[in-house]
C-alpha cells in the first residue's frame, strides 16, 4: 500500500512540475520609488517587502494614516545583520514620554531613517542604495521597538 500512495504522489508531483506550476520564484523587480503606509490599527507596515538596484536612488515616502491607533510611526532601515543588536539599544532607551530623539537611539547600525510621522501625515526620504547586495531590515522604533511586528525587508538586487 505504501508502494501504491509513494508511486501516484511521485506521479502527481511530476504531473504538477511538467505543467509548469512547480517553478522558481521570479526574482524582486527592482523599484525608483516605494510607498510605505501604515494599516487602519496601527500594527503593520503595508509594504513588507521591495527590491532595490544596488548603488541606485529611491525614494521612500511613508505615510500614517489620519486614522491611525498609533500617534505616528517612523522608517529605520538598518544594517545587515544588526537588527538584533539595535533592537537591544532600542530598548534600553528611556520611556517615550521622556524620550527627545523621537523613540530613535544613537546607532551606527542605521543605514537611513525617517523623521518621526504624525498621524495624517507622510514624509520621505532619499536613500542611496547600498552597493552590497542583500537583505536590508526597516522597523519602526515606536514604542522603543517592542512592538516590532512593523517592520519590512529592503532586497538589495545587482
Amino acid at each position: 500500500m505504501f508502494s501504491t500512495l509513494r508511486t501516484a504522489f511521485v506521479a502527481a508531483a511530476l504531473s504538477v512540475w511538467a505543467a509548469g506550476t512547480l517553478t522558481q520564484a521570479a526574482p524582486p523587480v527592482p523599484v525608483s520609488r516605494i510607498n510605505i503606509s501604515i494599516d487602519d490599527k496601527g500594527y503593520y507596515y503595508t509594504t513588507k517587502k521591495f527590491a532595490a538596484k544596488a548603488g541606485s536612488d529611491v525614494k521612500v515616502v511613508l505615510a500614517v494614516p489620519p486614522n491611525s491607533r498609533l500617534p505616528g510611526a517612523n522608517l529605520i532601515i538598518l544594517k545587515p545583520r544588526s537588527e538584533a543588536r539595535f533592537l537591544r539599544i532600542l530598548r534600553a532607551m528611556p520611556h517615550p514620554r521622556t524620550n527627545q530623539n523621537k523613540y530613535v537611539p544613537a546607532s551606527n547600525d542605521i543605514l537611513c531613517k525617517t523623521g518621526w510621522v504624525v498621524r495624517g501625515a507622510r514624509t520621505s526620504l532619499s536613500l542611496k542604495v547600498p552597493t552590497a547586495p542583500g537583505t536590508y531590515t526597516y522597523l519602526c522604533t515606536w514604542p522603543r521597538g517592542i512592538g516590532s511586528s512593523m517592520r519590512g525587508t529592503m532586497i538589495v538586487v545587482k
